[in-house]
């Protein structure tokens, strides 16, 4: 695997990207995690807090918070105010991107274009392809 050196999206430094996974330094993910803790322990103990009161009291941005929110790692309680939007119907959710409507739309739209497609062989038919094991 070749080394590949990234810009930071958090702080604009250069380091040497892994692959994988979001593209911030080791020591922008050791932030956001500690951030991540410390959302979690407030949140914990102020269960009516907004993401505004959180990012006042914490200085945390509302858009990691909502990220956290977004994807599963941070878990709200049914009487928490705070919500995200669904970002193809707009309805307000507690979790993910999508609202389980339209997740079981995306799902069916997705079964149902599988069903219409045809399947195709993974042989290729006619004469030998020339790859590796083919005889000539």
């Amino acid at each position: 695997m070749a080394i590949e050196i990234k810009t930071c999206m958090r702080c604009k430094k250069i380091f040497q990207y892994q692959g994988y996974g979001r593209r911030i330094c080791t020591q922008c993910v050791k932030e956001e995690e500690k951030q991540f803790e410390e959302v979690k322990e407030y949140i914990r103990d102020n269960e009516k807090a907004t993401i505004k009161q959180i990012h006042e009291d914490l200085g945390v941005s509302p858009r990691l918070i909502e990220e956290f929110i977004a994807s599963g790692r941070l878990i709200l309680s049914a009487s928490s105010p705070i919500t995200l939007t669904c970002q193809m119907c707009g309805d307000e959710i507690k979790k993910g991107k999508v609202c389980d409507k339209c997740n079981k739309e995306i799902m069916r739209d997705t079964e149902a274009g599988l069903k219409n497609t045809p399947v195709q062989s993974k042989r290729p038919s006619g004469p030998a392809t020339g790859g590796m094991f083919s005889r000539r």
